[in-house]
């Protein structure tokens, strides 16, 4: 049941639903204003600065949340490794580097993993995410800005993509999988449950789940659920991905099979 709270962090419950309005409004606003006004190079930078800034108010947030248990450490869960979260880094290579080669394809691997990541996480925010108003207002504006430069990107046909970068897109998605897979397992931890006396009393598993491939970001959502065991949930969370993916080079993908066609018709005339 839907309780018309600020308290009640639960997924498209009264606070998600106000706050996703807000967002989507502030996005069509920035969206339509960059796209006008903003040259690329500008809006790198500002999306630059924008990552920066979430992620010091994240490291510092979630630092000082976490300090009765884990002292002055960031909990390894919100370590700058989400998909999101990497696009800083590649931010900072669109604004330093001199390489337009490397710059485009950072471009082509960002317009659907901004897009997809960014709309994602909006709308399947983690609890987390809605339990701070520092996070909240941080996590929300900086996937409004990633968001916001992948239509940027598609809107302006910059860079024109092509069937291999659609290729190439999904093996670096596919090999980021697997990376993620690895690294989970290797930075689980087991945190220790105390009583009011003090004493140990548990070991709870406090998994690390970057790219989402251990369990979904909240639980609720059709489809990506653990009903059926994780092998069932992985195959969904792919599909469901892979699929996204081909929607935004839908007109790439099109324009590849129709000039295949064409040259197989010249070719038999």
């Amino acid at each position: 049941m839907i309780t018309f709270s600020f308290m009640d962090n639960g997924l498209f419950h009264f606070k998600h639903i106000c706050i996703l309005l807000v967002s989507i409004t502030i996005l069509a606003f920035w969206s339509s204003y960059a796209i006008r006004k903003l040259k690329l190079e500008t809006f790198q930078k500002v999306c630059l600065i924008g990552g920066v800034c979430s992620e010091v108010v994240k490291a510092f947030t979630y630092t000082i949340a976490n300090e009765s248990t884990l002292g002055g450490y960031l909990p390894k869960g919100d370590l700058p490794l989400h998909m999101c979260s990497i696009q800083i880094i590649l931010f900072a290579f669109l604004v330093f580097s001199k390489s337009e080669k490397i710059k485009r394809a950072i471009r082509c691997f960002q317009i659907p993993t901004c897009l997809i990541g960014g709309i994602g996480a909006m709308f399947v925010a983690t609890n987390s995410s809605l339990n701070m108003w520092p996070i909240t207002i941080t996590y929300f504006l900086y996937h409004i800005l990633i968001t916001s430069f992948a239509l940027y990107l598609l809107i302006k046909d910059e860079p024109k993509l092509t069937i291999r970068d659609y290729l190439l897109g999904l093996a670096v998605y596919s090999g980021m999988i697997m990376v993620a897979i690895y690294l989970n397992s290797i930075l689980y931890v087991y945190q220790p449950v105390y009583n009011e006396a003090g004493e140990l009393i548990n070991m709870k598993l406090s998994n690390v789940n970057f790219l989402y491939v251990v369990d979904p970001p909240t639980k609720g959502i059709p489809m990506l659920n653990e009903k059926h065991g994780w092998g069932v949930y992985i195959v969904h969370y792919l599909i469901l991905f892979y699929t996204a993916i081909t929607l935004v080079y839908i007109k790439p993908i099109i324009e590849y099979f129709k000039q295949k066609k064409t040259k197989s018709e010249k070719k038999g005339a």
